[in-house]
């Protein structure tokens, strides 16, 4: 009985191993045709496991860079299968393949002109981000083997907004007719005037034309948030103390009282394409950018605003 019994467990323990064991099918495709980034097993293969969650992951393992455009890159089973085993994937016994025997992997497209896609992103920098700048230079920074687009195509850029003046920048490749997308990185040197303090300015000082110097030098995040002109600090005071060589920044100036307490304000909200506008008066003083507290005269509710003007606020409307 007790043999019987063990005979039994062993039994149940093959069948379950037979049940757990799961057959990966690879059906390797003789020639594929790609444009850029890198090779998938899904992209020289068509992929069959019972597993469907398992079986996306499969299809994403990734083979690798692509050839250079106009060469030919050869994946054979052995690679597949070292590159699967690799993942230790939960049930997997056997790795069956079937099709080719081999797969020719060639990149098809045109190649982007490294100084063509220099003088474009060029271009959009000055006009979008540094249009008062004396100078700016561009380094397109990796490989220009994996830029490329379809044949005859051309290409705009979709640069972020939060591109800084120094360091490295992100920005993408749209190819106008199709779905191609290429990020690439770059780096951004921008040279422009900077202002500085010509002496130690104390705090509350009004500053005066021999106080400052203005330079061409090349921005960094030491200078990047400068001012570029001697008009935007004379007759102005500052808030605290500046050394000799200190940039001048807006942060360390005071700001022009644009209301005072008891100043009648036009009070202005809008929500939408709706803008209304009535009368108040100032509770409190303050600059642009400031929320002070006003009282609408006909209704006497108070309320915060922002001033955005000279004796001008703005309620905010949810």
């Amino acid at each position: 009985m007790k043999q019987f019994f063990c005979f039994l467990v062993i039994l149940c323990c093959l069948i379950e191993g037979v049940a757990e064991a799961l057959t990966l099918q690879v059906d390797l495709k003789a020639n594929v045709e790609c444009r850029t980034g890198r090779l998938t097993l899904g992209d020289v293969a068509v992929i069959s496991y019972p597993d469907a969650q398992w079986e996306e992951r499969i299809r994403k393992i990734d083979l690798g860079y692509l050839p250079p455009l106009g060469e030919v890159r050869v994946v054979k089973p052995q690679e597949i299968y070292e590159r699967v085993v690799s993942k230790n994937i939960p049930g997997l016994d056997y790795i069956y393949f079937q099709g080719s025997d081999r797969c020719q992997v060639v990149v098809t497209g045109q190649r982007i002109d490294q100084k063509e896609l220099e003088t474009r992103l060029l271009q959009v920098l000055k006009e979008r981000f540094f249009p008062d700048a004396q100078n700016v230079e561009v380094e397109i920074l990796g490989s220009g083997e994996t830029l490329v687009i379809g044949a005859g195509n051309s290409f705009d850029l979709e640069i972020p907004s939060s591109v800084k003046a120094w360091g490295v920048n992100k920005g993408v490749i749209r190819e106008l007719e199709g779905e191609t997308r290429i990020p690439f990185t770059f780096k951004v040197h921008v040279y422009r005037e900077v202002l500085r303090a010509a002496r130690e300015i104390l705090p509350q000082e009004t500053i005066q034309e021999k106080d400052v110097t203005l330079e061409v030098e090349l921005l960094s995040a030491e200078n990047e948030k400068a001012l570029s002109s001697a008009d935007q600090v004379l007759g102005k005071k500052t808030k605290k103390k500046l050394g000799a060589g200190d940039v001048i920044t807006e942060n360390v100036l005071v700001k022009d009282t644009l209301i005072q307490r008891g100043d009648l304000v036009a009070i202005v909200a809008q929500k939408g394409g709706i803008v209304v506008t009535t009368v108040g008066k100032s509770r409190g003083s303050g600059s642009l950018g400031d929320v002070i507290v006003v009282e609408n005269l006909a209704s006497r509710k108070r309320m915060e605003a922002e001033i955005v003007g000279e004796r001008m606020v703005q309620v905010r409307v949810k």
